[in-house]
Order: structure tokens, then C-alpha cells, then sequence
């Protein structure tokens, strides 16, 4: 009797192996396509597909989805290694996405149209620490995301309005002293031309006395 031997499986072998750069690159063609169907959407609504992507992205995120093109496309770049701006820092694109949820809560905080995100993350926030409580963080958060962006800090900024005053207070003093000395020579030139109008007004008399008593 012959010995019946095992079924060989089936085994499809496909390999399907790819390197970080080209994973890179991919995403980086998805985030950049997706950036610039979002900024169609907002240049040209009047187009069919454009029209359904601005209407989905108005529902998400509200008036706020005109900043959304930019954090696609810088997406996009970050994972172009070519690319060696300055800009390309994971930083900036965390300010980009604080300052987007911080805008969608504030527009809908405030009756503005914040989309389904900013009613959702409004609401949480308000039930937790009130309406009042709420627009404070998220304005903090909104500071917050711009100093991340421009890289500048508190101190910076409140150093720089100090040295402005300064300046300002500096000047102030000159500008009202320098109107006074000018008001005072102004007084005095014309206190000068009066007498010196005088003065030649009496020595025009004086030389008609004088012609008058010559033939004398």
C-alpha cells in the first residue's frame, strides 16, 4: 500500500520590502497632493470635486480650514530630506496644529462656525472649566502656538515693547523742549525785524530832516 505524503500548502511569495526613503517619499507625495486638493478646494469651489472638498472641510473644521493647505503641505516637506530649509523643524508644525485647534474653539467659543472639531472640543472644555475658563486657555493656547511658530519667547517680546516705551518716553521730552525753543526764537526774530524796522524807519526821518535844513 503506497504511503499517501502531505498536501503542500500554497504559499504566495511575495516580498514587498521598501526603504525608508521611499516610504518618505510617498508620504510626502500624499500630504502634498492633499495640500494641494485643500487649496483648490479654496481657490476654485466652483469645480465639482473641489466644491464636495471644501464643503467637507468646512463641516470639520469651519472658517479655520484655510490655514489646513498649509499644515498639509508642510507635512509634505518634512519628509523631503532634499529640502534643507530652515523652516523644517517638528516645531513648527506643532504650532500649526495647536493654532489650528485653538482657532476652531475660539470661532465656535465666540458663535463663529468652528466646524464639528471645534464644537466637540469646545463643548468638553467648557463642561470642564467654563465658557469664561475655556476662551482663557485657548487664547493662551493660540499665544502659545505663535511663539512655537516664530520661535520667539515672552521675554523677547515683552523686552521689546519695554525698549519701545523707553524710547518713546526718551524722545517725548526732546520733541516738547525742541517746540519751545523754537517758539522762543521765533519770538525773538520777530521782536528783532520790528526793531530793526524801527531803527530804519528813524533814520529814514532823520536823513529827510536832515535834506530839509541843508539849504538853511
Amino acid at each position: 500500500m503506497a504511503r499517501r505524503g502531505r498536501k503542500k500548502k500554497f504559499r504566495l511569495n511575495l516580498k514587498f520590502d521598501m526603504r525608508p526613503d521611499v516610504v518618505k517619499s510617498i508620504l510626502a507625495i500624499i500630504f502634498v497632493l492633499l495640500g494641494g486638493l485643500s487649496a483648490l478646494a479654496i481657490l476654485a469651489p466652483e469645480y465639482s470635486l473641489n466644491g464636495k472638498v471644501q464643503t467637507i472641510l468646512k463641516d470639520f473644521f469651519g472658517g479655520a480650514y484655510l490655514l489646513l493647505p498649509f499644515i498639509l503641505f508642510f507635512i509634505g516637506v518634512l519628509f523631503i530630506d532634499v529640502l534643507r530649509l530652515k523652516m523644517k523643524n517638528i516645531r513648527i508644525l506643532i504650532g500649526l496644529l495647536v493654532l489650528q485647534i485653538s482657532l476652531v474653539s475660539l470661532m465656535e467659543l465666540f458663535g463663529a462656525d468652528g466646524g464639528k472639531l471645534g464644537e466637540r472640543i469646545s463643548e468638553l472644555v467648557v463642561s470642564a472649566v467654563s465658557k469664561p475658563g475655556a476662551v482663557f486657555i485657548f487664547v493662551l493656547f493660540a499665544l502659545a502656538s505663535v511663539i512655537l511658530i516664530s520661535h520667539v519667547s515672552i521675554n523677547q517680546v515683552l523686552s521689546f515693547f519695554g525698549k519701545s516705551l523707553e524710547s518713546a518716553k526718551k524722545n517725548l521730552p526732546a520733541v516738547g523742549l525742541g517746540s519751545k525753543v523754537t517758539k522762543k526764537d521765533d519770538e525773538e526774530s520777530r521782536e528783532e525785524e520790528a526793531h530793526s524796522a524801527m531803527d530804519k524807519r528813524e533814520e529814514a526821518k532823520s536823513k529827510s530832516d536832515f535834506e530839509v535844513l541843508a539849504p538853511l
